[in-house]
C-alpha cells in the first residue's frame, strides 16, 4: 500500500504540473475572451486566473484519482488524502523553488496577491512584494479543493463501477 501511495503521489504531482500548463491555456483564452467584453485590468485578470485555477486545476486532478478508482473499483480516502498531500509537499518544494510562477503553481500566486493586497495592486511589480505566509496560504487553499474533488471523483468512480458491475451481473441472468 505504501509504494501504491508513492506511485499515486507521483502521478499526482506529474497531473499537477500538467494541469498548470492547462491552466495557463484556459487562463489565457479565458482573458482574452472577456477582454471582449470589459476592459480587464490586472486585478481583473488575477481575478479570472484565479477563478480558472480552481476550476481547472482541481478538475484534472480529480480525473486522476476517478480513473484509478474506477480501475481499481476501491475508495480509499487515506491512500487519496496521502497521496495528494505527498504530492503537494513535492508540489511546494518544486513551487518555491521556481518562484511560484504559474506554470507550476497554478493560480497560486494570483491568489497570493489577493491576500496579501486585496484589490489594491495594479501591476505584476507587486509580485515582488508578496509575502511568504500569502503564498503558503493560497498553495494550501488550493491544495485543500484538489484533495476535496479527489476525494469527490474517488468516490463517485467506484459507486459508478459498482453499479456497471451490478448491471452487468443481472443483465447476464
Amino acid at each position: 500500500m505504501k509504494k501504491q501511495t508513492l506511485y499515486s503521489a507521483i502521478t499526482y504531482l506529474i497531473g499537477v504540473v500538467v494541469a498548470s500548463l492547462v491552466n495557463l491555456l484556459v487562463s489565457y483564452i479565458t482573458v482574452k475572451i472577456v477582454n471582449l467584453f470589459i476592459v480587464v485590468d490586472y486585478f481583473a485578470s488575477a481575478v479570472v486566473n484565479v477563478v480558472v485555477a480552481f476550476i481547472v486545476v482541481p478538475f484534472i486532478t480529480g480525473v486522476i484519482f476517478y480513473y484509478e478508482s474506477y480501475k481499481s473499483a476501491e475508495f480509499n480516502p487515506w491512500h487519496i488524502c496521502g497521496a495528494v498531500a505527498l504530492g503537494g509537499v513535492a508540489h511546494l518544494g518544486l513551487s518555491m523553488l521556481l518562484m511560484f510562477y504559474p506554470f507550476i503553481a497554478g493560480g497560486t500566486r494570483y491568489l497570493a496577491l489577493i491576500i496579501n493586497f486585496g484589490n489594491k495592486f495594479s501591476s505584476i511589480e507587486d509580485v515582488e512584494q508578496i509575502y511568504l505566509w500569502a503564498y503558503l496560504i493560497s498553495f494550501f487553499i488550493y491544495l485543500v479543493v484538489q484533495m476535496c474533488v479527489s476525494l469527490m471523483m474517488g468516490y463517485i468512480a467506484k459507486n459508478k463501477r459498482l453499479k456497471i458491475r451490478e448491471e452487468l451481473m443481472y443483465s447476464n441472468q
